[in-house]
């Protein structure tokens, strides 16, 4: 069976979460090579055509399959506004948040042009076919309120970045102490195994997007207290019951510290061979 690549793209994948009404990030989220690709051969479900077309995307970090849907007619395909697009095939709705709008409608015209090549029974698209669908029309010029939502959020995104590289610098600092004590270099090589996997998986960049946005919840906005039982199940551990002994208070509070006075000394050490503080000035030598 061969494949043949129409297009590859980079995207995060979405699926429709029906009991909110929302779209969800597949498998946690993370950024996904999305391609569209011909595949020649019998097809999956043993029809009599020859070939088909998938959607196939894979996520980065892991290459974990997030995306596997075959292309039939009757497929709808909606651009909701130039880097979120989904389609729906039967129960069956993804939607990808791509990362520029160039390859959002790069996408879309090798998607719509493998449909135009299926409903000719065709594996070879056209572009004239694709161009003609009335599915093209959806293209139109990015609404100016979509490019305001995305400058802001790449604005977030750049303050977020520099927000999570300083903490995760802080971090990478307190490790690095771990390791300082006597006792830290018997378990090195333990402590090591143990921190090393997290801290790999911890970027700095940030995969939340506008679609993020449009599919959260009204459950999101509810705040729990790093203090709360819920919160505390996960963190708490027995270095928590750990009392600090007293410890040597090194001051440096402002309003403690005094201004500096200067100290009066005489002006010679040796007195000069006069009593200090006597002035003979226009005194008269006795003759």
């Amino acid at each position: 069976m061969g494949e043949r690549y129409m297009v590859r793209v980079r995207a995060v994948v979405m699926a429709r979460d029906d009991s909110s009404g929302g779209w969800l990030p597949v498998g946690g989220g993370g950024l996904s090579q999305v391609s569209v690709c011909r595949v020649r051969g019998a097809r999956p479900e043993g029809g009599a055509r020859q070939g088909h077309f998938v959607i196939h995307g894979e996520r980065l970090r892991d290459q974990k399959t997030t995306l596997e849907c075959t292309l039939k007619p009757g497929l709808v395909y909606n651009k909701v506004n130039p880097i979120f697009h989904h389609w729906s095939l039967g129960d069956c709705k993804f939607g990808l948040t791509f990362q520029s709008p160039a390859e959002a409608d790069e996408f879309q015209k090798s998607l719509l042009a493998a449909l135009a090549a299926l409903g000719r029974g065709s594996l070879t698209p056209s572009s004239s076919s694709s161009s003609s669908s009335p599915s093209q029309d959806t293209a139109e010029t990015p609404c100016p309120l979509t490019e305001a939502l995305e400058s802001l959020s790449q604005s977030l995104r750049d303050q977020y970045c520099c927000r999570r590289s300083l903490l995760l610098k802080r971090l990478d600092v307190t490790m690095s102490a771990f390791h300082w004590s006597d006792r830290a270099e018997a378990q090195g090589k333990a402590m090591k195994a143990v921190l090393i996997p997290i801290r790999e998986v911890l970027t700095a960049e940030s995969d939340i997007s506008i679609a993020h946005v449009l599919a959260a919840r009204a459950d999101l906005s509810r705040l729990v207290p790093a203090t709360s039982v819920a919160a505390r199940r996960g963190t708490r551990c027995a270095i928590n019951k750990v009392l600090m002994g007293n410890v040597p208070d090194r001051g440096g509070r402002p309003n403690e510290l005094e201004a500096p006075m200067p100290s009066w000394r005489s002006r010679r050490e040796d007195g000069g061979g006069r009593k200090t503080g006597r002035q003979g000035w226009g005194r008269k030598k006795k003759k």
